[in-house]
């Protein structure tokens, strides 16, 4: 399940690779700012009717539940299921540069403070996992809510047109 909901974030990298404007005023088309978003939420959202109900996370999350349900964990399927988290995050962070026609310097210290305020919150977090064998995460959280940002940004700019 991991590697689908990876795969689904690396189909939105290539259409957003192939289909990114040239010019800042380019817009996208309107399929692709539908199709990004759809498919960020079903690698990492949950369908719940209860905010606090984390039974029914959708393939990012689905396959560590029932791992740990049926006490089959590895730290081979940690490893992995982390290592995909590490290079969707990376994916979600220049989709959410794309949308908002932000520009990613490939060699100012900007773009490395943008990178690490983005990873080292994911590694301390998936150092807790590891060490203390759970993930405590707040009500709002990067894993969840940090992909609404690129994916708000799909869906307004789909409406407005910019």
């Amino acid at each position: 399940m991991t590697l689908l909901g990876l795969l689904f974030t690396l189909t939105c990298s290539v259409v957003m690779y192939i289909y990114n404007p040239e010019e800042p005023e380019g817009d996208f088309p309107d399929w692709v700012l539908i199709y990004v978003p759809v498919a960020m939420f079903l690698y990492q959202v949950n369908f719940s009717l209860f905010p606090l109900d984390h039974q029914n996370q959708v393939l990012d999350a689905a396959d560590g539940i029932q791992a740990r349900k049926n006490g089959t964990t590895s730290p081979l399927g940690m490893l992995f299921d982390h290592g995909c988290d590490m290079v969707s995050l990376f994916l979600i962070l220049l989709f959410g540069l794309a949308v908002f026609r932000l520009q990613f310097d490939y060699n100012g210290l900007q773009s490395i403070l943008l990178l690490l305020t983005f990873f080292i919150p994911a590694f301390f977090h998936m150092s807790e996992t590891y060490f203390l064998r759970a993930l405590h995460l707040p009500i709002l959280n990067g894993p969840n809510e940090g992909i609404l940002f690129p994916a708000v940004g799909c869906i307004v700019s789909y409406f407005t047109g910019t």
